[in-house]
């Protein structure tokens, strides 16, 4: 049985604006479950719902095998982290991960064992006697998360946690959180804009667009094989690059003068589509019958160490430009700005989807 499940479930306002759209998909228990997608798709819409916060219009939550929809949030048996950590500022670090057991009006020498345990868990006990503003981002979200970890709930929420740290300290608390949760076995439910983090925290990953649930699969097939091509473009940095076309009768994609044969979609019937290829799947000096070239005036070079990106000016891309991704640093730098590169392609590098419903084709 699923630990945390959503059935159909929908958020509707008093104006008729559709926030969420029938969003389904189930957690096991101790699995982290990851929420992506851009700014107003309705991911801390459906968390606040599954946390009681939002009033849910249509659907079910069910947690634990019991259906939530109508239990107020204290009774949910659920803990949320917040954005802003939402610490108390006049109590220390000690009363603040005690506070859910105070008001519960725990024994103090539980409450005393419990908070000792969480602060060792999180390496928080030399700073129990100091108060919020004498912590850094990183150990007031560590508070926030001994606060959660306290009252031992079935299901953590946690609405964009990390966002208002430093890239740095975001990418430290990302292998700590990930670490934590492993460790407790508890399921968590984790609201982001960041791919970086959906890709690397997930067990599993959500992606969220215009309400809708595009794909709920792990961070691997995701990526190889989205089922949409939103996905394709969303999760991926740089984005997957997308060339409109067309299947002709031989089974070829044509796009203007650029044509591949692709072995993997013969089966098509002769219809617009559109392929996706990502930028790390272009490749230099390749020879065979698979194999294509594409060609573009140099626009910008990105050294990024392990990767440099070039971003070539192309007709057949819908935003003008294509992306390729080589390994290392080369040669061509920006000064270089204006000359023409040729990359090839694989066929059985690129995604196919519907061009006009965005799915894609087996």
């Amino acid at each position: 049985m699923p630990h945390l499940e959503l059935r159909n479930v929908e958020k509707k306002y008093s104006n008729d604006t559709e926030a969420v759209r029938g969003i389904t998909f189930a957690a096991e228990k101790g699995e982290f479950i990851v929420m992506v997608g851009p700014s107003g798709c309705g991911k801390s819409t459906t968390l606040r719902m599954v946390a009681g916060l939002e009033e849910v219009t249509g659907g079910e939550i069910i947690i634990n095998g019991k259906k939530v929809n109508d239990l107020h949030p204290k009774d949910r048996d659920i803990a949320m982290v917040f954005q802003n950590y939402a610490l108390y500022p006049h109590l220390t670090v000690y009363e603040n991960i005690a506070f859910p057991l105070s008001i519960r009006k725990t024994k103090k020498d539980v409450i005393e064992t419990e908070v000792r345990k969480t602060a060792d868990l999180l390496s928080l006990t030399k700073l129990l006697d100091r108060k919020p503003k004498e912590l850094s981002g990183g150990e007031r979200q560590r508070v926030a998360l001994g606060r959660a970890i306290v009252r031992k709930p079935q299901v953590f929420l946690f609405d964009e946690p990390l966002s208002n740290l430093d890239a740095a300290l975001r990418s430290e608390m990302r292998a700590e959180l990930k670490d934590l949760q492993r460790r407790l076995g508890i399921t968590m439910l984790y609201v982001t804009h960041d791919q970086t983090e959906a890709m690397t925290m997930g067990d599993r990953i959500a992606v969220l667009n215009k309400g809708q649930l595009e794909q709920f699969d792990t961070p691997a097939n995701i990526y190889r094989r989205p089922a949409t091509a939103f996905v394709g473009r969303f999760i991926g940095s740089p984005s997957m690059n997308m060339i409109a076309g067309s299947i002709d009768s031989d089974k070829v994609f044509v796009s203007g003068e650029f044509r591949i044969a692709i072995p993997q979609y013969l089966g098509m019937e002769k219809k617009d589509v559109v392929l996706g290829i990502r930028p790390e799947s272009f490749s230099v000096g390749l020879t065979g019958s698979g194999h294509q070239v594409i060609s573009g005036e140099l626009v910008l070079v990105e050294p990024l160490g392990t990767m440099t990106n070039y971003y070539l000016s192309s007709p057949l891309s819908s935003t003008g430009s294509l992306v390729a991704s080589v390994k290392g640093f080369d040669s061509i730098q920006n000064s270089n700005v204006g000359m023409k590169l040729s990359f090839e392609i694989e066929a059985s590098d690129i995604h196919l989807f519907d061009s006009a419903t965005g799915l894609r084709f087996v």
